[in-house]
């Protein structure tokens, strides 16, 4: 009967093995998957940041064109100050062609 009982104790330690070998596979895969996510937490984080600031810089824009801003009549709006930091009293306007196009802005 001996002899019957030493496969089914080799039988057990192979069962052993593979759950052992099983648990390093899943932690190391575990491990990995940890890593891979903490990447993907710092790059959101740093998404998160940038979006904030685009936020912000919208949201002065906004308040410049409530305070000091117009807008002309089909909605797009300009600064009372031109390019080169005119005077806030009257607005700039870029010159354009009566016919809506700027290409008399280029001619030499």
């Amino acid at each position: 009967m001996h002899h019957y009982m030493e496969p089914a104790q080799h039988g057990v330690q192979d069962v052993l093995n593979i759950l052992t070998e099983v648990h390093v596979f899943h932690r190391t895969r575990l491990d990995l998957d940890h890593a891979r996510l903490e990447k993907d937490h710092a790059r959101l984080e740093k998404d998160h940041v940038r979006l904030n600031k685009n936020h912000a810089r919208l949201d002065l824009d906004r308040a410049r064109l409530s305070l000091g801003g117009e807008e002309t009549k089909d909605g797009h709006a300009f600064s009372s100050g031109g390019p080169s930091g005119q005077s806030r009293k009257r607005p700039y306007l870029y010159p354009v062609h009566p016919s809506g196009s700027d290409e008399y802005l280029f001619d030499e």
